[in-house]
């Protein structure tokens, strides 16, 4: 059985695109400070309507170590790519704070516009495989990675 006939590329493609431009917001939320606001009744502990404690220092902390956390998958599945040339590809147009448009990237790539795009697709497959052990794979019948992995060993 070829595992990879049953790919669905579109959605593979749109989950990709979905966690890497994620990436710049992770990156704010993760280094984003807290500041504590004094209340009307001049306290760090806002009140809620029903008269209970808010906390919002934990629900900041938690927030940030989950944006830290994914940060840290996303980039992981960057670096084990294989081809450097992907890799810087995806770097400049997802992980790059300057946020450069495709016309620029592929100028100073030194590519066309064509080749360059043709490289995105095969980029955006390659991270597929390699984000936490391809969990980005769609396959045709939503099935999981796991599902078609199970039945080579049978």
């Amino acid at each position: 059985m070829n595992l990879f006939a049953q790919l669905d590329e579109r959605a593979t493609k749109k989950r990709v695109r979905s966690v890497l431009e994620q990436y710049r917001t992770l990156k704010r939320i993760a280094k984003e400070p807290f500041n504590s606001q004094v209340t009307a009744v001049y306290s760090f502990e806002p009140r809620s309507y029903t008269g209970g404690v808010s906390k919002p220092i934990e629900k900041h902390i938690v927030r940030q170590q989950a944006a830290a956390r994914e940060i840290g998958f996303i980039e992981e599945g960057l670096s084990h790519m294989e081809n450097p040339e992907q890799r810087r590809i995806l770097y400049e147009k997802y992980f790059d704070w300057a946020q450069k448009s495709d016309i620029s990237i592929y100028m100073d790539l030194d590519m066309s516009e064509t080749e360059f795009y043709r490289e995105v697709e095969k980029a955006l497959f390659a991270y597929a495989e390699v984000y936490k052990s391809g969990a980005l794979l769609q396959f045709k019948n939503e099935a999981s990675f796991e599902d078609w992995f199970g039945e080579l060993f049978e």
